[in-house]
């Protein structure tokens, strides 16, 4: 009888303690191995595909002639495709149709924008899209606008890294020799197939004034001195 009697205490006991036990286990970093991390969510994408984030007043010219004056515009680097806002609403307007387009800006000069198509006819040399002309000269500089995507780069395991996609606002430098398109390097020697002869006088004119071909303003002084030489 005193055998039944512990057998009946002793069971539930037993039962209760293997509960504790099993609760006690989801303390460990990962009980019974079946949790696993939520997923993160996909990456969201920072900054803007536009030229120029706000409405801005412009002029646009397009190929057949016509010309549109004073309409809120904006430009879209991925899609190529020129926003206008209208009484009607928004409208666009593909690349191939503009010739160019002129933004207005306060107490400023206006920035002109040009299909690349039209500079010179340069459509082999150059990407396509939307240049502004920095020199419009003997030699002629272009500024080509672009945008590129910087992908996230966020390690789980390290907990480090960029979580979201990067717009990248970007341009290249062109310059146009008659009927030759070079992509403009960032020192003056680097580019003797522009400067050919001239490639010294110009080097020590940009060293002298502490000049570099990477400023839009530097690099306009540079060439204007380069086609006062020509």
């Amino acid at each position: 009888m005193k055998k039944l009697l512990f057998l009946i205490i002793c069971i539930p006991t037993l039962s209760f303690s293997q509960s504790v036990s099993a609760v006690t286990d989801t303390k460990s970093a990962n009980p019974g191995e079946v949790i696993d991390q939520l997923p993160l969510p996909p990456p969201k994408l920072e900054g803007t595909f536009y030229l120029n984030e706000d409405w801005v007043e412009g002029d646009l010219w397009l190929k057949n002639q016509k010309v549109l004056r004073g309409f809120p515009l904006k430009y879209d680097l991925k899609n190529q495709l020129l926003e206008i806002k209208t009484e009607y609403g928004i409208k666009v307007c593909q690349l191939p149709l503009i010739e160019k387009f002129v933004i207005k800006q306060p107490l400023k000069d206006s920035i002109h924008y040009y299909n690349t198509s039209v500079v010179n006819n340069i459509t082999f040399d150059v990407p396509k899209g939307i240049c502004e002309i920095l020199v419009n000269d003997k030699v002629k500089v272009i500024k080509y606008q672009y945008m590129e995507i910087k992908e996230a780069t966020y390690n789980v395991a390290l907990s480090a890294g960029e979580r979201n996609d990067k717009v990248l606002k970007k341009d290249k430098h062109y310059v146009i020799v008659r009927d030759q398109v070079f992509e403009l390097k960032n020192k003056v020697k680097k580019n003797d197939e522009v400067f050919g002869q001239k490639t010294s006088e110009v080097e020590a004119f940009a060293k002298k004034n502490n000049l570099k071909l990477k400023d839009d303003a530097e690099i306009i002084k540079v060439f204007e001195y380069y086609n006062s030489l020509i």
